[in-house]
C-alpha cells in the first residue's frame, strides 16, 4: 500500500512540476510578447516624429509668399485642367 501512495505521490508532484514549467514558459512568452509590442510602438512613434520634423523643416525652408500663394496656384491650376480659364 506504500508503493502506491509513493507512486501517486510522484506522479502527482510530476503534473504539478509540468504545470509549474507550462507557467514558466507562458509567463516567458509573454514577456516576450510585451517587450515586442513595446519595441514596435516605440519605433512607430520615431516615425512620427521623424515626419513631423521633417514636415517642420520644410515649412521653415519654404519662403513665406510661397505659403500665401500656393492655395492660389492650386486653385489656377485645377481650373486650367478643367479648361475653364
Amino acid at each position: 500500500m506504500d508503493k502506491a501512495r509513493d507512486v501517486a505521490k510522484k506522479k502527482g508532484s510530476k503534473a504539478s512540476g509540468s504545470s509549474s514549467m507550462n507557467d514558466d514558459a507562458l509567463a516567458w512568452l509573454m514577456v516576450t510578447e510585451m517587450t515586442n509590442q513595446k519595441k514596435e510602438q516605440r519605433e512607430a512613434f520615431l516615425e512620427i516624429k521623424r515626419r513631423d520634423v521633417e514636415c517642420r523643416e520644410r515649412e521653415i525652408s519654404t519662403p513665406r509668399r510661397h505659403k500665401v500663394l500656393s492655395p492660389v496656384i492650386r486653385s489656377l491650376d485645377h481650373r486650367a485642367a478643367d479648361g475653364n480659364i
